[in-house]
């Protein structure tokens, strides 16, 4: 599952889409059956964001997002979320609350529309250094959960917390045990997939699995396995760019790995 929680329970989960938002859970072992309805992703409206101005549309930079400017709302840390956007929904204006004053899309701006990379086109109307009122949709991700009940007699659902990039799982109360997540990811969905269905299956690593590598890291990383059972220190090197540099940090250089 994309997150676990509570008790470890039973492996013999079944989940079966009987419509397009409606799935039946089942635990066999404790005779636990239901059907649940799955609210759709409630698409975000931004109207009239501004911005002080675009630079040049990139057609050839790497990243989507860097193409021209990053639509906020789509923001994810250094980059945004892929898909998130409805393309459709994408208007430019000079100015606030003007439904006839629009900017055209290949003419006087371009954008790669699954970054949400906005920039203008030199030839067009808008201006280098003119402020600019951006009006878009996205629609952010969402994490449900299926879970049994603290006295362990009936399934219930649980709605997460939607957010582009990081949405919150829903949060168990004492005694509940999460089996099964339904995922529900950036942008519009038009129904449910076996590809959004979670179950938890385990909440530990397998007992085969420990078995088959038991002695592997003391093999490789002797000295590793020795300090760590002794309590020592070790040095770890993170060896990457953006994430290990963590440039989003409030204090770079005393937080970053």
């Amino acid at each position: 599952g994309l997150v676990s929680g509570g008790m470890a329970q039973e492996q013999n989960i079944k989940t079966e889409i009987t419509g397009d938002w409606r799935i039946s859970v089942s635990v066999p072992g404790k005779g636990l059956k239901a059907d649940f309805d799955i609210k759709p992703s409630e698409p975000v409206k931004v109207t009239d964001e501004k911005y002080p101005s675009l630079p040049d549309f990139n057609s050839k930079a790497w990243g989507g997002w860097q193409k021209g400017v990053a639509l906020k709302g789509l923001k994810a840390q250094e980059c945004t979320v892929k898909g998130a956007l409805d393309p459709q929904s994408l208007k430019i204006r000079q100015k606030q609350d003007d439904p006839n004053e629009s900017f055209a899309k290949g003419t006087d701006f371009d954008g790669d529309l699954d970054w949400g990379g906005i920039g203008r086109l030199p030839p067009g109307k808008i201006k280098a250094g003119q402020p600019v009122f951006i009006s878009y949709e996205y629609t952010p991700q969402r994490i449900d959960s299926i879970v049994i009940d603290a006295a362990g007699k009936s399934l219930l659902l649980k709605t997460g917390t939607p957010h582009v990039s990081l949405p919150k799982v829903p949060e168990l109360v004492s005694g509940e045990t999460r089996i099964a997540n339904i995922y529900l990811p950036p942008g519009k969905t038009e129904r449910l997939a076996s590809s959004n269905i979670f179950p938890i299956l385990e909440n530990e690593f397998p007992v085969e699995l420990s078995a088959k590598f038991a002695g592997t890291a003391e093999k490789l990383l002797p000295k590793t396995v020795k300090a760590l059972k002794e309590g020592t220190s070790l040095k770890i090197l993170a060896w990457g760019d953006s994430v290990t540099d963590g440039s989003f940090l409030p204090d770079k250089e005393k937080d970053r790995w």
